[in-house]
């Protein structure tokens, strides 16, 4: 602290120090020896090392190329520029005029920036900016201020796909994109991690590539996820004002199981069983086996998947993970159909998927779980998930668990059926917990219009259970928990309610509330799992 005193009394005289941000104030006092606080002040010394990188030092997703820039130092004249992956090389080397310079020396240059291309994707660089006064070559080095280590990440490898392009189609940019996903995955499966596939709207089937462009026909061809690697669709692509807007509404990217281009359109999952036109589409859309959460898939429509093969063929017409764990945002699973175990939009066995803002709807399955079905110790989290119109032959019309592990957050269930029992869900032997979910509309010609209950536990908080048919929870061997819910029918617990929940339309599947909804402000704000926001994106509490 720097204290100048009262004028007259002159100032501090000592030097201050380079590099350093000093703060002050002046307080100011009357009379009577009040004293009135000033504002703080600050400035800054420069010193004689380089400062103020660009990119900032710790930078993510940086280009290849990149001007490397900063502020220099007082009076000096030059600038030895050192750049490296390794910070131990960086941060040692020493200048000697008398020694070769190392490969991490990147020159020296008069103006405080340098541009550098080709770097690798993904990498971490450490870079050093030594700032040169007075230096006289060959022999005399001149004063040498060392400067700070930087670092900065390269953006990761991407790689383009447009079935529109009409250049190299190498995937190196939109201009030069490949036609074919399946051309995109082995580009990428022999690259180092990781990598983003960029997608532009259009039709892709997995039986096609470069070798094959119009389909080997392969019912078992499919789009297989592979750790490290993120498949985002929905971009605008090659042509485009912008190629990299990205709309996944807009610019619809549907990966599709109809090999051959023939489907009809249907609307009843009903209909998908014995429609003539899907008898030769591929068994599985996506698989994810085998996978950990650095397999993304991102935005696209799962569409056409037929699993009636034989095992494990008839699993998961739209998506089949066996011991796989891949990551699902911002996709529509629809129109898929498996004749098996179960699954007609995904089957998960031994699974733990991460599933967040998907869609389920129109899918259908022979016996479990038209939505979706998991089982065999499959754990997964779903989040702002919707499962509507699904039909199961047997049970679970939006889903079956069996034997596994769900934590469900804002999803909602509306508008499924099953033939036999559980409209909506059909649990036997899992544990799931349930917060801030919605079943409405949802059919069984048995048991259970929104669920079915069988060993296990089962945890709902802040949900709504409403308009089913014919009982909202049927209990075979496993009561639920449920508490601060709207349950049609009543249901014991702490903080229930019996009362219609004033949907917005929900015959036009709106399931927001009304102004005057009972169930505003009536749930719990520590329930397990509580999402921060809605549906829409509003803050819950």
């Amino acid at each position: 602290t720097y204290y100048a005193g009262f004028p007259p009394v002159p100032p501090y005289t000592e030097s201050l120090v380079r590099e350093t941000t000093y703060y002050w104030c002046v307080d100011g006092s009357d009379a009577l020896g009040n004293t009135f606080g000033g504002d703080i002040w600050q400035f800054s010394i420069q010193g004689y090392r380089a400062f103020d990188p660009d990119p900032p030092d710790g930078a993510i997703h940086v280009s290849t190329d990149v001007l490397l820039s900063w502020k220099p130092g007082m009076r000096v004249t030059e600038h030895d520029v050192y750049m490296c992956t390794s910070w131990e090389d960086a941060n040692n080397f020493v200048y000697d005029p008398i020694l070769s310079l190392p490969e991490e020396y990147l020159g020296t240059v008069t103006e405080p920036n340098i541009l550098v291309t080709g770097l690798l994707y993904n990498t971490k660089y450490y870079w050093r900016v030594d700032e040169i006064y007075n230096r006289v070559p060959p022999s005399w080095p001149g004063e040498i201020y060392r400067g700070d280590l930087w670092s900065f990440t390269t953006l990761p490898h991407r790689v383009f796909v447009d079935v529109d392009s009409t250049s190299a189609n190498n995937g190196g940019s939109w201009a030069d994109a490949y036609n074919y996903l399946q051309d995109a995955l082995a580009d990428a499966y022999s690259s180092a991690k990781p990598v983003e596939i960029r997608i532009a709207e259009g039709i892709y089937t997995p039986d096609s590539n470069s070798d094959d462009p119009n389909g080997s026909g392969d019912r078992t061809a499919t789009f297989k996820l592979i750790n490290g690697i993120t498949l985002k669709g929905g971009y605008a692509g090659f042509g485009q004002p912008d190629p990299d807007s990205r709309d996944i509404e807009l610019y619809e990217t549907i990966l599709t199981g109809d090999l051959v281009g023939n489907d009809v359109e249907l609307n009843d999952p009903c209909d998908l069983p014995d429609e003539p036109t899907r008898s030769e589409n591929s068994y599985h859309v996506v698989t994810g086996s085998g996978t950990n959460a650095t397999a993304i898939l991102d935005g696209f429509t799962i569409t056409g998947g037929n699993a009636n093969g034989y095992e494990p063929h008839y699993f998961g017409g739209g998506m089949f993970n066996d011991s796989g764990s891949p990551t699902l945002t911002n996709c529509t699973f629809t129109k898929n159909y498996a004749v098996g175990g179960g699954g007609g939009g995904m089957c998960n066995i031994d699974s733990s998927p991460t599933i967040i803002n998907c869609k389920f709807t129109v899918n259908s399955v022979l016996m479990c779980g038209g939505g979706m079905y998991n089982f065999n110790s499959s754990n997964l989290t779903l989040r702002n998930c919707t499962f509507s119109k699904n039909f199961g032959g047997h049970f679970g019309g939006g889903m079956v668990n069996m034997d596994s592990n769900l934590t469900l957050a804002n999803c909602i269930f509306s508008e499924n059926f099953a033939w036999y029992k559980a409209g909506g869900m059909d649990n036997g032997g899992s544990n799931l917990i349930l917060t801030n979910c919605a079943f409405t509309g949802n059919q069984s010609h048995g048991d259970g219009g929104a669920m079915a209950n069988w060993e296990g536990s089962l945890t709902l908080t802040n949900c709504i259970l409403w308009g089913d048919i014919p009982e909202e929870i049927y209990v075979f061997s496993c009561t639920p928990t449920v508490n601060f819910s709207d349950v049609q029918g009543g249901w014991g617990g702490t903080g229930n309610i019996d009362d219609d929940p004033c949907f917005v339309d929900a015959a036009a599947g709106n399931l927001r509330l009304s102004s005057d909804s009972p169930c505003i402000d009536a749930g719990y704000n520590n329930a397990p799992n509580l999402p921060d926001t809605d549906m829409d994106g509003h803050p819950r509490i």
